[in-house]
């Protein structure tokens, strides 16, 4: 059995910057998600996380790096009855 010792072991950089991606392109989002974005959240985009918290909060737009896609759509093409 595996055991883990370091949070940074569960760092998933790719999933980080699509969520900060996401909350750029469609700042809404931000605002709906604010209660579950903790700072611990993040660990490998910390440094980019704040200063796009920040920027939000002031409703500016934040930018992030143009090669960092956003994460699809969970309920895209979900049809609810």
């Amino acid at each position: 059995m595996q055991t883990y010792h370091l949070a940074d072991e569960f760092t998933d950089t790719t999933a980080e910057q699509a969520l900060l991606a996401s909350l750029a392109a469609t700042p809404a989002c931000y605002w709906e998600l604010l209660d579950i974005l903790t700072p611990d959240l993040f660990t490998a985009m910390q440094d980019t996380w704040q200063p796009l918290a920040q920027a939000l909060e002031a409703a500016q737009r934040p930018r992030v790096p143009a090669d960092w896609p956003p994460a699809p759509d969970p309920f895209e093409g979900e049809v609810f009855s």
